[in-house]
């Protein structure tokens, strides 16, 4: 049963948001307006601490990933730090899992290794100390008057080499209709509806109920002649962002403001509004080879990550009276494993 104090700050987090901001994939903006309905996380790995750095060379600025547990419940956050041109330090945080992008830092202080960022939009801070690397931060994220461990890690540029560039993966080829409901002690929080057509064509609509709050989210992908994605919009009430590719360059633009990068080679989709599109992942995987398989992935609206896909176990059971064959996977993105059967189809 959550606590108080996790309820509290699971509410703020949800309703403090407001979605914009284009940003590259580089930059790990997370998944717009979303509510997440996977299970577990992976840990963070420390890094070794290399002695005798000089701690006030360090400079904070640029991405960095963290995962807050809140009674179980794992959150993952993106700090995006930058310096505006009076050379003063400023910058957003993304919580990934709650579709909560580019929540404003209302102070961001950086004195020898110690770190202090201020959010007075939802009454909460994060202090911390850097480590001799500059690679991690070490401290407590406070808010509702409780306080949770917090470790944020340095986001590289090695991820985005690991595939070369090129065109994403197509989608045709494949069609379904599905439903999905994300259900909490009993009670419906939200549900997803999807039309996936032969050609590549996709369109979602969900609807999510939070702490008296409720928000819908129209996905559509409207795909070029080979079945990849052409264009990629995600509608709120209080926000509209859109991919448009040509060849393997793509333009993302939110709030009049436009982000340009290139695709990776193979590129899958995935969105927490969406959970349909795992089903490209898993018309992708090898089942004769087997194993733990890695694909490049973008997560919607422009977070570049690597995902980790693998086979488990396949077994028959009887479902609303149909004798089925599926297919346990483990679907692991950075920081959060999604487990999911699926026949022979993908579906």
């Amino acid at each position: 049963m959550r606590t108080k104090t996790s309820a509290l700050f699971l509410a703020m987090m949800w309703l403090s948001v407001q979605t914009g901001g284009a940003q590259s994939p580089d930059r790990q903006p997370g998944a717009e307006r979303s509510l997440s309905i996977a299970s577990s996380t992976l840990l963070w790995p420390a890094l070794a601490e290399p002695q005798g750095a000089a701690q006030a060379s360090q400079d904070i600025a640029g991405d960095w990933n963290g995962t807050l547990d809140v009674q179980g419940q794992k959150l993952r956050l993106v700090l995006h730090l930058k310096k505006n041109a009076d050379g003063k330090l400023a910058g957003t945080l993304d919580s990934l899992d709650q579709g909560a992008n580019d929540i404003p830092l209302s102070a961001v202080e950086h004195t020898g290794d110690d770190v202090k960022l201020e959010l007075a939009g939802m009454a909460a801070g994060y202090q911390g100390k850097l480590n001799a690397a500059g690679t991690e931060i070490t401290g407590e994220w406070k808010q509702g008057g409780g306080s949770l461990p917090l470790v944020l890690k340095r986001v590289g540029d090695k991820t985005d080499q690991k595939t070369p560039k090129g065109l994403p993966a197509t989608l045709a080829g494949f069609e379904d209709q599905a439903s999905f409901y994300v259900v909490l002690n009993e009670e419906r929080l939200a549900s997803m509806q999807s039309t996936w057509k032969k050609d590549g064509s996709f369109e979602n609509h969900a609807a999510i109920s939070l702490a008296g709050q409720k928000a819908e989210v129209t996905t559509r992908i409207v795909p070029d002649a080979d079945g990849r994605w052409a264009t990629i919009s995600l509608e709120s009430a209080v926000a509209k962002v859109t991919l448009t590719r040509q060849g393997s360059s793509v333009t993302r633009t939110a709030k009049d403001k436009s982000t340009t990068w290139e695709t990776r080679d193979g590129l899958l989709l995935f969105e927490n509004n969406s959970p349909a599109l795992v089903s490209q992942a898993l018309r992708m995987y090898d089942r004769a080879k087997g194993g733990a398989q890695k694909f490049p992935l973008l997560i919607l609206p422009g977070s570049a990550a690597d995902l980790t896909l693998e086979s488990k176990e396949t077994s028959n059971y009887a479902i609303a009276g149909k004798d089925l064959t599926l297919t346990k996977f483990l679907y692991g993105l950075p920081g959060l494993d999604i487990f999911v059967w699926a026949d022979s189809a993908g579906k």
